[in-house]
């Protein structure tokens, strides 16, 4: 346990009595590894520090508080940092801990590094009449083992170790991003003894996530979700991480909300995000990676993909749209590989916050078979581009070698963030049986947009999101031997 500070507290759920306890079910190979390792053969059992304390029956709490008061007296010849972090839309958990020690510590110590939730209430009770859970494991890093490492006693030596742990998808417990906390503890493999131990809750910040763009002087979306209190959390900014001071960004949040911050300078290309809780240092979360704060650019355009289909001998003309969310108006050039594709125009302005019509013209004329694509490319003042892939289809011909198949993908949602609905658009290059759902940060299925075979070619199916409550979502589509996710982010 921490020195000095709360107990990190964590519960093996084991295979009896109740086989079907889900918790076990998640994480059998983890619970039954634990389970041999302390020889449990008599449940309920209460271990303090790797030592047994009480089993068979409930403990007098008075008796169990002081125990676990009387050790934390007990100085410890480890120190343990440690830090977690949430990607949501990569659906990973991630552990850093670092161990320094002030003796030797040989073979047969080992460091173990975990998830579990925080807090659990089922309205039906369980076989033994239990409704509140309370530290459930949910997986361990690599494994119930642990990894054994050695120290030199060289108090100045610090030891990393870091983990990553892909969320289940399918589990009988599922994952909710806001009720995580990791842990990691140190421990004589031999005795059991635990020689010190750490604990955080995690915070997951949804937005801005690691890689995004800000800019000074503009407003920018903040989505976060903690076990705090409400009105407990504060939200921090580190310009030069992991170097730089901590400022406070904004202060007195709920536990789970969306505010809006107007991004203030000096600029940064080393910036992360952390939340953190008054009174609670175990209750902190860092964002899993760098953003960037930049001078507003001038331009900021997106052209709106677009899909033809003609027969051989045809001719076509489609408008797409080029949209404008910048500062300032856009000078935009249109470049096109292909001669049976080009755009009626190749250089215009588009003003700021308005759209523009571009009108691309097919030719079909003179080809007497197979499928041909285009890529039309638009250049801005920035060099910031948008692929549209256009796609002309016709029959198979004798007459001429084949041309490379689709390539099977993903696009992003189009418009994202987006009111009402959106779309998105998915490619095969042969048949293939599709899922496409949509969930919510904490991992519910919130709306099923396909479900079953679709033929190969390029598929754009809408997402009403009519009834759902602004904030983040994702997209996962699977799409035969493929496994797409995108994050949607819903705004009334």
């Amino acid at each position: 346990m921490e020195q000095g500070l709360n107990a990190s507290e964590l519960t093996y759920h084991l295979s009896f009595p109740n086989r079907e306890d889900p918790w076990y079910l998640a994480d059998s190979t983890d619970q039954l590894g634990r389970q041999q390792y302390y020889g449990v053969d008599n449940i309920p059992r209460i271990d303090i520090d790797g030592r047994r304390f009480w089993f068979g029956s409930l403990p007098d709490p008075q008796v169990l508080g002081d125990t676990i008061a009387a050790r934390q007296t007990v100085p410890s010849r480890v120190w343990m940092a440690l830090e977690g972090w949430v990607n949501i839309g990569g659906d990973s958990v991630f552990i850093e801990v670092k161990v320094a020690a002030d003796s030797a510590l040989g073979p047969g110590v080992r460091l173990h590094m975990a998830v579990a939730e925080i807090y659990t209430h089922w309205d039906e009770p369980a076989p033994n009449g239990q409704q509140d859970f309370y530290g459930a494991l949910l997986r361990m890093y690599p494994n119930a083992a642990g990894q054994e490492f050695t120290h030199s006693g060289n108090v100045l030596d610090t030891l990393t170790f870091r983990a990553a742990l892909a969320v289940p998808w399918q589990t009988p417990v599922p994952w909710q991003f806001d009720n995580l906390k990791c842990m990691a503890w140190v421990q004589s493999s031999g005795s059991r003894d635990v020689l010190q131990s750490i604990s955080r809750v995690l915070c997951p910040l949804v937005l801005p996530q690691p890689g995004d763009t800000l800019y000074v002087g503009l407003p920018t979306v903040v989505e976060w979700m903690t076990h705090a209190f409400a009105g407990n959390v504060r939200l921090e900014l580190n310009r030069n991480y992991p170097d730089g001071p901590w400022e406070t960004i904004l202060d007195n949040l709920t536990n789970t909300g969306v505010a809006e911050w107007t991004v203030t300078g000096p600029t940064s290309t080393h910036a992360r995000f952390r939340l953190s809780t008054f009174g609670d240092p175990s209750q902190c979360d860092t964002a899993a990676g760098d953003i960037f704060i930049l001078n507003p650019t001038s331009i900021l355009v997106t052209l709106m993909p677009i899909y033809a289909e003609l027969d051989v001998g045809d001719t076509l003309l489609v408008t797409t749209t080029v949209v404008n969310t910048g500062l300032l108006d856009a000078r935009v050039t249109v470049i096109a590989n292909a001669e049976w594709a080009q755009p009626l125009e190749s250089s215009f302005v588009v003003p700021v916050g308005t759209d523009y019509e571009l009108p691309i013209f097919f030719d079909a004329r003179g080809f007497t078979g197979d499928t041909l694509v285009a890529d039309i490319w638009m250049l801005t003042g920035n060099f910031l581009s948008q692929e549209v892939m256009v796609i002309l289809s016709v029959t198979l011909s004798d007459t001429r070698t084949p041309l490379a198949p689709l390539s099977p993908g993903l696009s992003e949602a189009y418009p994202n963030p987006f009111n009402a609905t959106t779309r998105i658009t998915l490619t095969l290059d042969k048949a293939a049986p599709v899922k496409m759902a949509v969930y919510s940060i904490t991992g519910r299925e919130v709306a099923s947009v396909l479900d079953g075979m679709l033929n190969a070619g390029v598929h754009q199916p809408m997402i009403d999101a009519s009834g759902w409550a602004s904030g983040t979502y994702f997209l996962r589509v699977d799409a035969g031997e493929h496994v797409y996710l995108r994050k949607l982010l819903l705004m009334r």
